[in-house]
């Protein structure tokens, strides 16, 4: 009798652990069919506007792991978290170059970037400072490196940074021409890219962005083209040429990559996001049409979450825009 007690428990057990793995999968293919793949339209939801969310001028935006975004004040020289319902909770950074204080270049070319690891800690882009911050999910202050120069672990113009499903650090450098690789402190793993026009080459790149699989997305800004590479920089291909038409380019300087790997690219010029598959092909387009703004649309920065919502940094009208993937 006892045997037959210990026998049953046993497949008891083996039944409610393929029940939680069942439940598990279910809910997460649930989760991940709200991104539609491919993605045919983008209708506008909402907005965070500045001077009502306590924002000044939005640069760039970011998600953690929990749907929470996070917008770089480039007006204030602040990080804003903003929780899920849209409630700004915490805030951290001011002007200057003390641990903690960012120079984002108000009344400047104003311009900076964020990120995070799987951990949740953030990585900011101090741009006018030449270097980059590192803080905890609680916005304290960790470490930082960089400084101004035109060597290996320097920089000029940190314009954009990401990090990779290894935890690497990549920062994207708009004057030094090159995109640097680092581990979480600060050490140097490697360095691509100079002036030009071929392959691996750049001409002032903006934003990067890493996907789960690791490959390095790069808003090769006067180029106008996007270029992607493997996690060590090896040149994997390019897309885009100088122009108006569907996907082409004429100031590209946001990009982001979504679960499923297709490639959104803010246009601040052409006044578009534009999404591409993951090999680069042309998928579909949207403007800020139909929006009630004097401003115009000028999306700089975007983010994409996991539901479908696509976050934009608006450059002109001071708000980050939502929208709603179909």
């Amino acid at each position: 009798m006892k045997n037959f007690d210990t026998k049953r428990t046993v497949k008891t057990l083996i039944y409610v652990l393929l029940l939680v793995q069942l439940v598990s999968a279910c809910s997460e293919l649930w989760e991940n069919s709200m991104l539609p793949n491919p993605p045919r339209q983008a209708e506008f939801v909402s907005y965070f506007e500045s001077g009502t969310t306590s924002i000044e001028r939005p640069l760039n935006v970011a998600l953690d792991a929990k749907g929470e975004l996070y917008i770089v004040d480039g007006g204030s020289s602040r990080v804003l978290k903003f929780n899920r319902a849209g409630k700004l909770v915490s805030e951290w950074g001011e002007p200057g170059e003390g641990q903690g204080q960012f120079d984002f270049g108000p009344g400047k070319a104003e311009k900076s970037a964020l990120a995070f690891d799987p951990d949740g800690v953030v990585y900011v882009a101090d741009s006018f400072n030449n270097r980059v911050q590192r803080f905890d999910k609680r916005g304290n202050f960790e470490a930082e490196w960089g400084v101004e120069g035109l060597e290996a672990g320097q920089f000029r113009d940190p314009f954009g940074i990401a990090v990779g499903p290894d935890w690497s650090v990549y920062v994207s450098d708009g004057l030094n021409n090159n995109v640097q690789k680092f581990d979480r402190d600060g050490n140097l793993l490697a360095a691509w890219g100079e002036i030009g026009i071929q392959p691996g080459k750049f001409s002032w790149p903006n934003s990067i962005a890493a996907s789960q699989e690791g490959r390095i997305y790069v808003a090769d800004r006067s180029n106008r083209r996007v270029q992607v590479f493997d996690r060590d920089g090896g040149f994997l291909f390019k897309f885009g040429f100088p122009g108006n038409d569907d996907g082409n380019f004429l100031q590209p300087t946001g990009i982001a990559v979504d679960q499923n790997g297709n490639i959104y690219v803010a246009d601040v010029r052409r006044g578009d996001i534009q999404v591409f598959d993951s090999s680069g092909e042309f998928l579909m387009k949207w403007d800020g049409a139909g929006l009630d703004s004097a401003d115009g649309f000028q999306p700089r920065a975007l983010v994409v979450d996991k539901n479908g919502l696509v976050y934009i940094a608006d450059d002109e009208s001071g708000r980050v825009l939502i929208y709603q993937l179909k």
